[in-house]
């Protein structure tokens, strides 16, 4: 027989922790145990967040003293036939000067020493490259006239073009990494 407690009710049954002998959906105790990625949380609708990965990539500024600058003609999606800097993604235990460095050489055949690289700045925009969230160091390094070159790696053509003749579009927002490189030249 229950004791009657306030007002003629029953007693409540006390819960216990879910956990600890409660009940729980099982889909949702492993969701509970399972640790959280590294990176970012982004807000979701609702209020929720979700973790948000983020890819290194590292891009080059190379120019001549005459004011030319070596573009490289792109043989992959995004945007396959375009014009961009030689530049790509950062190596598990490299610097993105490094990476800088080895995506120059592997695209164009510019060797130019990591130490060599000038730092410009970092973009990371949201909603820059179409594959998802990256963030790009870029680097500034000036050559001598007539430094050989070659297409390789995912370039389908290299090639130098003059400061004022650039093409009307580059790929990703290279124009906005070319217009800080002229700005940093031109001090």
């Amino acid at each position: 027989m229950h004791r009657r407690g306030h007002r003629g009710r029953r007693p409540r049954r006390q819960r216990q922790p879910a956990g600890r002998g409660g009940r729980i959906h099982p889909g949702l105790r492993r969701a509970a145990h399972r640790p959280r990625p590294p990176g970012p949380r982004r807000p979701r609708p609702g209020g929720r967040t979700v973790t948000e990965a983020i890819r290194y990539t590292a891009d080059v500024v190379i120019m001549t003293p005459e004011g030319n600058l070596l573009l490289i003609e792109r043989d992959w999606e995004p945007y396959e036939g375009q014009w961009a800097l030689p530049g790509g993604h950062q190596d598990e235990g490299e610097t993105s000067r490094m990476a800088a460095a080895r995506e120059l050489l592997e695209e164009t055949g510019v060797v130019v020493a990591p130490e060599e690289l000038r730092a410009i700045g970092t973009w990371d925009q949201p909603g820059r490259d179409p594959r998802g969230r990256y963030s790009t160091d870029a680097y500034l390094a000036l050559v001598p006239a007539g430094t050989p070159i070659v297409a390789g790696d995912d370039a389908r053509t290299v090639r130098w073009w003059p400061v004022t003749g650039l093409p009307a579009q580059l790929a990703f927002d290279h124009a906005d990494i070319v217009a800080t490189a002229l700005a940093e030249v031109n001090r």
